[in-house]
């Protein structure tokens, strides 16, 4: 009830800013990449369901934690959002060509 401001049911980035950044002191960084991880249907919201499964998935910030994951993660966050050029949240073909084209 304290992060869900609404009584939707639901979080929104700025729900789990208070709660990660406000309460629990990480970064904006990794309250972003958190986010992203645990909405797992991209709704740009999280659900109770989505927050219940990644609490009991044990998971317990390990992406943070180490350093080499963390770093692996927010490379491919940037280079997601490098070509979500419309800011969609998803890749389109367009998108995902120019993606594989610089990997390659």
């Amino acid at each position: 009830d304290k992060y869900d401001t609404n009584k939707d049911g639901f979080l929104t980035i700025r729900n789990l800013e208070t709660l990660l950044i406000d309460d629990m002191g990480l970064n904006d960084e990794q309250c972003q990449l958190y986010f992203l991880l645990i909405d797992s249907n991209v709704s740009k919201t999280i659900s109770f369901s989505e927050f219940k499964k990644w609490l009991r998935s044990g998971e317990r910030f390990q992406y943070i934690d180490k350093p080499s994951k963390y770093n692996l993660i927010t490379e491919a966050m940037d280079m997601f959002k490098k070509y979500d050029v419309n800011h969609s949240d998803c890749l389109d073909t367009k998108e995902f060509k120019q993606l594989l084209e610089e990997l390659q």
